[in-house]
């Protein structure tokens, strides 16, 4: 039986340094959670751009006038 980390927390009668702990490991994943969430926006907005530019080279116009360098 796999309990949840709060659940064992309060069975287990810890002391409030280590729900402490808890409480800012679960922060801590909560900042990763939401970085994860802005890079696959950014990677979703990259990929769209890429397919944009793939599907106007495919229907055959020019490539934009963009310097290079």
């Amino acid at each position: 039986m796999s309990l949840p980390i709060g659940e064992v927390a309060r069975r287990s009668g810890l002391s409030p340094e280590v729900r402490a702990r808890v409480e800012a490991a679960r922060a801590a994943l909560d900042e990763l959670d939401a970085a994860l969430h802005e890079k696959e926006r950014a990677l979703a907005e990259a990929r769209a751009q890429l397919r944009s530019w793939r599907e106007e080279l495919d229907s055959g116009e020019p490539w934009p006038d963009t310097p290079i360098g």
